[in-house]
């Protein structure tokens, strides 16, 4: 039994950085990246067990 993972997704999710290290020119010690996909969550094509 197959899955079709073909869903013509063809946009990408927006990216959030929060906090700014010193290197950024923040005065934070770590920073996030959260977001910057480019295909839908939980989908990658792979045999489902």
């Amino acid at each position: 039994m197959g899955f079709d993972t073909q869903f013509g997704w063809t946009g990408t999710v927006g990216e959030v950085v929060i906090g700014a290290t010193k290197g950024d020119g923040g005065t934070r010690r770590v920073s996030y990246r959260i977001g910057g996909g480019a295909t839908l969550p939980f989908i990658d094509g792979g045999q489902v067990s």
